[in-house]
């Protein structure tokens, strides 16, 4: 039986349609492409830059569906590629690592990638493409304590998108980067606005893995409130996996926490615990760590050791938040037990942070 030779024209067709099903979050259709592709990739004539683009695909497409047990093996693979020179290729190659450092919870690599990306970016004639850069921007300036510029990129995303078709789901993922943003800054009426929007057009989407998000961060808004019956209701309700969702997981645990019910609390950290160690969520390992030292009412001599091992992990990522958060918790630790020495130090630590974070923001 004879094999027919894919042309590269076809083939180049064929991963372009896969990457707008990918960017439009159709995650069965890019699963029937990805398929397809796979089917022909090695039917076609030894073509490095195809190549990076087929593994640089299926590198996005794993993130789309948060698959990352091949993340690994798929960058090293992408790195044993030498270094693009096509606009497109080189774009992807910085963006897409940009998410995946975002994701992985590596900020300061991430923010070097999306830098890049962005220069980069004013080559590519894609309104779509800005669109996605400035969405996936927005979630990380979310992550790093910078709403305003996280609004801001977010709301262009929206309003590129609103202009296209078929990218409701994306427009849903901006309202709910908008809800996220305003929750961080207190405006508690408007991010249940946004979320329930959100919601709502997932809902007529039919996409569950967006509508747990949302479920998690309707969740998270209420534990933001202090109305923990209401934040653990919503976020028992938008695990898919118990045996990943780590993000949840926290929160639960830290619900617990105020409550007071310590066993409780402990369960969700010791699981917590473990699916960071599987999937080597370092910054979430930190979280745990800290709320089981407070769960557990440990000395305040080791509970110092426990954060300062976390501040020292989130400076270097640059997620100033964390340590302001964190510095002015183990303040007021320290002023309870009559240690005023400390727990100036660990105020000004804590103010350093602020300021800081306030400085950067200022500067875009």
């Amino acid at each position: 039986m004879e094999i027919t030779t894919v042309t590269l024209k076809q083939i180049t067709s064929l991963l372009n349609n896969w990457y707008d099903a990918i960017r439009s979050q159709n995650t069965d259709l890019a699963l029937e492409i990805r398929n397809e592709v796979k089917e022909k990739i090695d039917r076609i004539e030894e073509n490095q830059n195809i190549l990076l683009y087929y593994s640089l695909l299926e590198f996005r497409y794993k993130l789309l569906i948060n698959d990352y047990s091949e993340s690994k093996a798929l960058l090293e693979k992408i790195n044993s590629f030498e270094k693009p020179t096509d606009d497109f290729l080189k774009y992807y190659y910085y963006f897409f690592k940009a998410i995946h450092a975002t994701e992985i919870g590596k900020f300061k690599d991430a923010n070097n990638y999306f830098s890049t990306a962005q220069e980069l970016l004013e080559k590519i004639p894609d309104e779509a493409e800005k669109a996605e850069f400035y969405y996936k921007a927005a979630a990380f300036y979310y992550q790093v304590r910078q709403p305003l510029i996280a609004i801001n990129y977010a709301t262009k995303a929206k309003g590129y998108y609103e202009n296209l078709n078929g990218y409701e789901i994306n427009i849903a993922g901006c309202t709910n980067i908008l809800g996220l943003t305003c929750t961080s800054l207190s405006q508690f009426e408007a991010a249940e606005e946004y979320f329930i929007y959100a919601l709502d057009i997932v809902n007529k989407q039919k996409n569950t893995m967006l509508a747990l998000k949302i479920r998690h961060n309707l969740g998270f808004l209420y534990a933001e409130q202090n109305l923990s019956e209401a934040a653990i209701r919503n976020l028992s309700a938008s695990i898919e996996d118990p045996e990943t969702d780590y993000k949840s997981t926290f929160l639960l645990a830290r619900e617990y926490f105020k409550l007071g019910h310590t066993d409780e609390a402990n369960k969700f950290i010791n699981k917590g615990l473990k699916i960071c160690n599987h999937v080597n969520a370092i910054e979430y390992k930190h979280h745990f760590s800290i709320l089981r030292a407070l769960n557990s009412a440990e000395p305040t001599n080791i509970f110092e050791s426990i954060i300062k091992e976390g501040i020292q992990y989130f400076e270097q990522e640059g997620l100033l938040g964390f340590v302001h958060d964190y510095s002015k918790q183990l303040a007021l630790k320290f002023y309870a037990s009559n240690q005023p020495g400390q727990a100036g130090h660990y105020f000004y630590k804590s103010h350093e942070a602020e300021q800081k974070l306030r400085d950067k923001e200022a500067l875009k």
